[in-house]
């Protein structure tokens, strides 16, 4: 299914935050391989892991953003978040650096599952790497006809960028998640918090099946 494109206007910044992650993956690798120090080599394979994480999520966001197909349809908020934290596990300082909801879940969402899942990766990993010791919650509710999911962290506060400023870290991805949802009917909002930031996802909840009327039959 395709729907309308979120256009290019995010592809000039996206390219150089890509450019600069792997040039930092670049550099990390190679003091790595010449660094004795067990302690120091750990820490930056999971500097590694970290960038590499986030510059697969731009590349695999950048088709969409140059109008590729986007493929649209019911998909489960469970479902999304499991996912979101399998890719983010094992930059995790412990398992209880994210907490998810334990039993509340949304109706199905309308969305570009591959597209969200992209946005929940940045999302997470931009927070991580703002400290030693992050915390992360995510919380789910229901406001209409959308579904929210909203990440929270304790990282400072994302400075609110557009286009013409050169956005780049966390609030590119404010702006280019905005940009792709808007393209299914959803948006991305952002608030600052006493101590960290509000980022959330509305998504429209997906129609229901419409029901095949059957014939009824003439009893003689």
């Amino acid at each position: 299914m395709s729907d309308a494109s979120p256009g290019s206007d995010w592809i000039r910044p996206v390219a150089h935050e890509l450019g600069n992650l792997l040039a930092g993956v670049r550099l990390t690798a190679h003091f790595l391989g010449d660094e004795p120090r067990q302690d120091r080599r750990r820490r930056w394979t999971g500097d590694i892991e970290l960038l590499t994480t986030q510059a697969g999520a731009w590349v695999a966001l950048l088709r969409p953003l140059q109008g590729g197909e986007l493929h649209v349809g019911a998909c489960a908020s469970d479902e999304l978040l499991a996912a979101a934290r399998l890719s983010v596990f094992e930059l995790l300082p412990t398992p209880e650096a994210l907490r998810l909801p334990r039993t509340r879940t949304l109706p199905p969402l309308r969305a570009d599952v591959d597209a969200v899942h992209q946005l929940l990766v940045l999302i997470l990993t931009g927070a991580l790497a703002e400290g030693d010791e992050p915390h992360l919650r995510i919380e789910l509710r229901e406001e209409g006809r959308f579904g929210v999911i909203s990440v929270l962290d304790d990282a400072p506060p994302i400075p609110e960028i557009g286009i013409a400023s050169s956005p780049r870290g966390r609030e590119l991805v404010l702006g280019v998640g905005d940009s792709l949802l808007r393209a299914f009917g959803g948006r991305l909002e952002h608030a600052v918090r006493r101590k960290g930031n509000r980022v959330e996802l509305w998504l429209r909840r997906a129609p229901r099946a419409r029901k095949t009327p059957t014939a009824r039959r003439t009893v003689r």
